[in-house]
């Protein structure tokens, strides 16, 4: 049998990982459009890549533990095997935007590169919205 857990302490657990390392990458991202970063001839195009990355689901996120918040219901739980996959699928997802965003800019054609990477994150941000949407949009 599955364990079941608190919906709301997960929501909260994933949002805060969610704020960290998002919040971590777009430190990375606006450090390298500074003037003198790998990427400032490039900001919009750097931009254009990383925003769809992480704003949206932490928007989503934001939305609806704030919905949540202002009629908590504390009996529902989750799947503990869907809250992992949650979890662990998000943090392999931002720490791949992050590496991508350190690793290409050490590269020959950075901007290139960094666009090139967008199938392989684009893959894995598949798994992660099924499973970010199982969370959020679960009321058992």
């Amino acid at each position: 049998m599955n364990q079941r857990l608190p919906l709301v302490a997960c929501q909260k657990r994933l949002l805060t990982v969610w704020g960290v390392l998002g919040g971590l990458a777009l430190a990375v991202v606006v450090f390298q459009v500074m003037p003198g970063g790998v990427y400032e001839a490039h900001r919009a195009e750097v931009l254009d890549w990383f925003l769809p990355t992480v704003v949206p689901t932490l928007t989503l996120m934001i939305g609806a533990v704030v919905a949540l918040g202002m009629a908590p219901d504390q009996s529902a739980t989750v799947d503990g095997l869907t809250y992992r996959l949650a979890l662990w699928l998000s943090v392999v997802y931002l720490v791949v935007v992050i590496v991508a965003l350190l690793m290409y800019a050490q590269s020959r054609s950075p901007v290139a590169d960094l666009k090139g990477s967008a199938a392989v994150v684009a893959a894995i941000y598949s798994l992660v919205g099924i499973t970010l949407g199982a969370m959020f949009g679960t009321r058992k």
